[in-house]
């Protein structure tokens, strides 16, 4: 899981399109005479649409990190040591909530995957309401990671680069204030 966080359709092209140049955060650097003036500028101007190819970059990235996540919640009986099991679970729990909250924002009902797809025919599904991701998904993974993942000290420097407690309160802060419940956003901005 943690390798897509070096995923190109992460962090490349895609990040900066859909979280950067669509805001006042950044400009994009370019000319009508570069060459890419015009794909950059579809961001900028939210003219993009669904063949734009960042678009398709972040959702499938995003949903590669949730069949990772998937795949290790589902296989956890594998490890026979409990708080390992425990620590692998939360891990894979708040990198789900992770790449849902990238699909949410960007994209607003979309399908819930809560398992390792096997049957090619179940590919296909419909999309969910927003707030049901937030609801059955995001809320629910980032408060079990808040509560069953080790703080960094907990971790030791062996573990260092691994989400953490704080970690998952952050986001979640981050979560509740883009909904704008500031009541929860507080509570989890000042435990983080």
């Amino acid at each position: 899981i943690y390798t897509m966080l070096k995923n190109w359709d992460i962090i490349g092209f895609a990040w900066f399109g859909i979280c950067e140049l669509s805001s006042d955060n950044s400009n994009t650097g370019s000319h009508p005479g570069d060459g890419s003036f015009a794909r950059v500028n579809t961001f900028n101007m939210f003219s993009y649409d669904a063949t734009t190819s960042e678009q398709n970059g972040w959702w499938t990235g995003n949903y590669k990190g949730i069949a990772y996540s998937n795949l290790v919640i589902d296989n956890i009986g594998v490890l026979r040591d409990e708080a390992a099991k425990t620590k692998a679970t939360a891990q894979a729990r708040f990198f789900r909530a992770f790449f849902y909250f990238n699909l949410v924002r960007a994209f607003g009902d979309v399908p819930k995957i809560m398992n390792v797809i096997t049957d090619p025919e179940k590919y296909a599904l419909p999309r969910s309401p927003e707030d049901e991701i937030y609801n059955e998904i995001i809320f629910p993974d980032l408060i079990y990671a808040a509560e069953k993942l080790p703080t960094r000290s907990e971790w030791g420097t062996a573990n260092l680069g691994r989400v953490t407690k704080g970690t998952a309160q952050g986001l979640l802060a981050k979560v509740y204030l883009f909904r704008q419940d500031y009541t929860n956003a507080r509570k989890y901005a000042g435990d983080a």
